[in-house]
């Protein structure tokens, strides 16, 4: 239901998967559906009900040990709220700690969203070269992860913040706007497309080959996005 978007059904689902967890004495489902939780309110904007879930998916996690797998979760959500209420020491410590688990523990997915998270916190810091490496490195793993939302995301992001380097920049919306043009129509995805246009139109002063109009330019990505929009209501 998250992944859909469907946040409501999503709460109740994880709220009741927290509460039979808990009746029933598995710490380690318990944790699952904390962290599981607090995407969620996170994604509802409710970051304060967010870092509820996780610190007590925290506690739960040192109490019975539950494993580096868990922890890095737990960090990278951490971190994530800390970057969007602003506070940026730390949100690098546990966005970092967490990457470096995940990645230790295989989880493609999740050392994805920590390196966006960083590539964000470092534009944010005004460090673009630290940005546009995570960013990067964001994309490559998530396409390694096959998650090609996630890799056109940080693309985009990438692009953006290249915007020094003409070159590097065209280079990284094209490949964003092929992987974008490629996933079926959901609201992320019109998002996504209105992101690379506004993006196109940043760098709409940057030389342009006339072989990649027609992927990248800006009144196309702005009319697929509205259609899309259009599409899934």
């Amino acid at each position: 239901a998250l992944a859909q978007g469907q946040l409501a059904d999503a709460t109740r689902l994880f709220s009741e998967a927290r509460k039979n967890a808990h009746r029933t004495h598995r710490p380690a489902l318990e944790i699952d559906a904390r962290i599981a939780s607090a995407e969620t309110e996170r994604a509802m904007g409710n970051l304060a009900g967010a870092r509820l879930e996780l610190r007590a998916a925290l506690e739960l996690s040192e109490a019975a040990r539950s494993g580096s797998h868990r922890l890095a979760g737990i960090e990278v959500g951490l971190g994530g709220i800390e970057l969007a209420e602003g506070r940026a020491q730390e949100a690098t410590a546990l966005l970092q700690s967490g990457a470096e688990r995940a990645r230790e523990e295989r989880d493609l997915a999740l050392e994805a969203t920590a390196r966006m998270d960083l590539g964000t916190l470092f534009a944010l810091q005004d460090q673009p070269e630290e940005a546009l490496r995570n960013y990067q490195l964001s994309a490559k793993i998530a396409e390694a992860a096959g998650e090609p939302l996630g890799a056109a995301q940080a693309l985009a992001n990438a692009a953006r913040v290249a915007g020094d380097e003409p070159g590097k920049a065209r280079a990284l919306l094209l490949r964003g706007t092929a992987l974008a043009r490629q996933l079926p129509a959901t609201p992320d995805q019109a998002n996504l497309l209105l992101n690379l246009a506004e993006t196109e139109m940043r760098l709409g002063a940057l030389p342009l080959q006339a072989e990649a109009r027609p992927s990248s330019n800006a009144r196309d990505l702005l009319h697929a996005s509205l259609d899309v929009a259009q599409a899934v209501g």
